[in-house]
């Protein structure tokens, strides 16, 4: 945690060799990357965003290590239904647009933007 919040007090190198490992600065911002990962994954798999709540990734091979037992079904439901993690944030919805999944339009900002 600490380390997070002093990132501006790190020497370059430090930070680069952090950023080489995959260091998360953000969780919420590892959490989304986790999500997008997730449901990329799970649309190659299954053909469709359409994830029951239930759902949990799989211990399996068809799934990355540290995506194993993450709650994938729970998230895309506090997206979709709350807003949770895409609400107010036109970056992560962009992402998830790009996936080809459809942004709830409640919190679309695109489309709020687009609105007279």
């Amino acid at each position: 945690q600490r380390l997070r919040t002093n990132r501006n007090k790190l020497s370059p190198e430090y930070e680069e060799a952090l950023d080489s490992i995959g260091f998360v600065w953000n969780y919420r911002d590892g959490l989304f990357d986790r999500i997008v990962e997730a449901l990329k994954i799970y649309k190659e798999l299954e053909g469709s965003f359409i994830v029951p709540r239930s759902f949990a990734v799989p211990e399996s091979d068809a799934w990355p290590r540290n995506l194993h037992n993450f709650p994938l079904g729970e998230k895309v439901h506090k997206m979709k239904y709350f807003g949770s993690y895409i609400k107010n944030r036109p970056d992560r919805q962009e992402k998830l647009r790009h996936l080809g999944y459809t942004v709830p339009r409640k919190y679309d900002e695109a489309l709020s933007t687009h609105q007279d």
